[in-house]
């Protein structure tokens, strides 16, 4: 069977990433905001696949056809949710049904119906799971596309209106439709115990030029220094000074005379320009300056940010990013048991 693409936005083929690749310039390539990806599957529980695979969904609407019934799950930024595709009258016409505003939700599509994400209203990726593998076969670890070095996935590049992707269903689908949908809310902070307030606070780990920069630019670790540009993809997400300064001529940084290896949530800062905080299709060396790294527990952030977002950089030590992480993902374990048995509730 099949999933066709109707409506492609900006969408393409992930899963859990390649590892162990960067020597030869391919980065990880996994979702951005990995705990939306795990959201999403989530909701199948047992009907998942046993390979993780998703698709990413940029801010655009998608909309996505199957072509024997199959269990279908969405994680990410709230949009609303359409579904149909069964013939209405004698005249052929399809009947559609609104389903509202819905960061997460599950249901069971039949033959022939497809599902629509409009564009996010929020946030900014999502992640579209079906209960049923991939029948691809994986290059160099992973399954999905890889838009650096144009391969795999779907040809190496995004989704196309008229792709059609095999898979397998994992199991039957069960007869009666289930619905299940998590509030927008509790999405976006159940599970985050003593994280920001607000998407808008990125904690990092000071890195090596990071005390040189901020004796040029004192005031990038004040509160909203900072907001996300027009140039917001999985490579990198550029930032702009909300301050009335102009882009710096920094100093001569040693450590920045070479390139080393990169890592998602690096922040690189140029001179004569402003930071950009890698993504998962990152370059994988780099010669720029080294203002820190996101701590990991914040890296899902990076992918709820929108053009024009005011961002703050608040640095903290090793030991508070490995105490966050820790505790993020105890309250992850439990959020996602929760999503996992909702449609037992």
């Amino acid at each position: 069977m099949f999933v066709v693409v109707e409506q492609a936005g900006l969408s393409q083929l992930v899963d859990d990433g390649r590892c162990g690749y960067g020597q030869y310039g391919l980065a990880g390539g996994q979702p951005v905001d990995m705990e939306a990806a795990r959201s999403a599957m989530a909701l199948l529980s047992s009907r998942a696949a046993k390979r993780p695979w998703w698709i990413e969904i940029g801010p655009t609407a998608c909309r996505l056809r199957v072509t024997a019934p199959l269990m279908v799950a969405l994680g990410g930024a709230t949009r609303s949710i359409e579904y149909g595709g069964q013939r209405a009258n004698e005249h052929g016409d399809e009947r559609a049904e609104s389903l509202g505003r819905h960061s997460q939700i599950a249901l069971r599509l039949e033959e022939g119906q497809w599902l629509r994400a409009g564009a996010a209203e929020d946030g900014f990726y999502s992640y579209v799971c079906f209960g049923a593998e991939l029948e691809l076969q994986d290059i160099l670890g992973s399954l999905g596309a890889s838009l650096v070095g144009d391969f795999p996935g779907i040809q190496g590049r995004r989704l196309a209106n008229g792709d059609r992707i095999s898979v397998e269903p994992t199991v039957v689908p069960i007869r009666t439709r289930v619905r299940t949908s998590v509030s927008v809310a509790s999405v976006q902070q159940a599970y985050r115990d003593g994280s920001p307030a607000s998407d808008s606070l990125l904690r990092f780990v000071p890195g090596p030029d990071y005390d040189a920069l901020l004796s040029a630019e004192p005031w990038a670790i004040d509160p909203g220094a900072w907001m996300t540009s027009a140039a917001v993809d999985r490579r990198a997400i550029r930032l702009q000074a909300t301050v009335s300064a102009a882009a710096p001529n920094l100093p001569v940084i040693d450590s920045a005379a070479r390139s080393v290896p990169t890592v998602q949530g690096l922040i690189q800062w140029p001179n004569r320009g402003w930071p950009f905080i890698l993504g998962p299709d990152r370059q994988t060396i780099g010669g720029y300056p080294r203002f820190g790294y996101i701590i990991t527990a914040d890296l899902p952030i990076l992918g709820r940010l929108r053009p024009g977002k005011s961002v703050t950089l608040a640095p903290v030590s090793r030991q508070e990013a490995r105490d966050v992480y820790k505790n993020s993902q105890q309250q992850l374990r439990k959020w996602l048991h929760w999503v996992q048995t909702a449609n037992e509730r």
